[in-house]
């Protein structure tokens, strides 16, 4: 290593020490969120303020994910497929891999389900697609209503804070 080179490493040490000492620091990485098919039914900042409240509140603010929305029909081939449902559901969640840094994973929602769903139970269509987007990253996030009791009250809880 030459002597400039030294001075320049020790120089960058010095300063990035002095940005986190004084607190200015380097900026974090922020939310990465890719949407396919959104649609003109919701903007994409309706969606990215509810992702952005549920990552600040779970402390996953640096992630990144995908939300896709699908149809009835092509919901119904993915459920059937992995979850062997032979109907189309809300919701369905395909978290990454236990190697992924920041990526969490993919959300599809179906917006026609959400809206039966919707009238179902006398919800706002809006607030019902709220609650199936929180749904689906808890879901990326690891909490399972399906396998036990106490989790499933967890993950509710969790889901109806994050909506208010």
């Amino acid at each position: 290593m030459t002597r400039a080179d030294r001075r320049l490493r020790l120089s960058v040490k010095t300063n990035s020490q002095v940005c986190r000492e004084s607190g200015a620091g380097f900026a974090k990485p922020r939310m990465k969120v890719r949407f396919v098919n959104l649609g003109k039914k919701f903007s994409r900042s309706f969606f990215k303020k509810v992702i952005e409240k549920v990552l600040k509140a779970e402390k996953k603010e640096s992630s990144a994910l995908t939300v896709v929305f699908l149809g009835p029909l092509a919901m119904r081939k993915l459920n059937f497929e992995y979850r062997q449902k032979n109907r189309p559901t809300d919701v369905l969640t395909f978290p990454a891999g236990p190697n992924q840094d920041r990526y969490l994973g993919e959300t599809l929602i179906c917006l026609s389900e959400v809206r039966k769903n919707a009238k179902i139970f006398d919800q706002d269509f809006e607030k019902e697609t709220k609650r199936v987007l929180i749904h689906g990253l808890l879901h990326l996030f690891g909490y399972d209503h399906e396998r036990e009791s106490k989790e499933a009250e967890l993950m509710i809880r969790k889901q109806e804070s994050h909506l208010s």
